[in-house]
């Protein structure tokens, strides 16, 4: 079985929305480190501000540097004829999802402005019970796997219902 990793624009996508979040959380400290120095009437306020943005810009650098590589490289995805089967996680904490064809429910793609940037989606692979997401894959390898997924005779094999129940 072929391991398929996340297309490697997702790692961008991810640094670009990251930055995004931390600027703005960032800026609202800075704002609220301003209005406390000019007070200057709570000097334990001004005191957890400050270590409040440098603890969001160091995880910020962290995650960045760290996280995003280590979440690609432990993340993989694989999609047979009759089943789904998703890879997460390294020696530790390791996850292994199969999900069968015949237990799925609805297959989503989504998007958002950033991804359409780097021409990345978000695959939702729904059973009754779960659902499944694979992001960072390319738009057009979703789409290929929606319509081969719905073509399957599992994916669109009718529950049959007891009558006599």
């Amino acid at each position: 079985m072929k391991k398929t990793k996340l297309d490697i624009s997702v790692k961008k996508y991810w640094y670009l929305s990251e930055s995004i979040i931390s600027f703005c959380i960032l800026s609202i400290i800075a704002i609220l480190l301003i209005i406390v120095y000019f007070n200057k009437n709570y000097p334990v306020t001004l005191l957890i501000l400050t270590i409040s943005f440098f603890l969001v810009l160091i995880s910020f650098l962290i995650n960045c540097i760290f996280i995003n590589n280590i979440k690609y490289n432990l993340f993989s995805y694989n999609i047979e004829v009759d089943f789904i089967e998703i890879n997460r996680g390294g020696k530790l904490f390791k996850t292994h999802i199969v999900i069968p064809l015949k237990e799925v429910n609805y297959i989503d793609i989504s998007t958002n402005i950033l991804m359409k940037k780097y021409n990345i989606c978000k695959l939702k692979i729904a059973t009754l019970a779960y659902e499944h997401e694979i992001e960072g894959i390319q738009i057009k390898t979703a789409l290929r796997y929606k319509k081969e997924l719905k073509k399957s005779n599992l994916f669109n094999q009718k529950k049959e219902v007891n009558k006599n129940e």
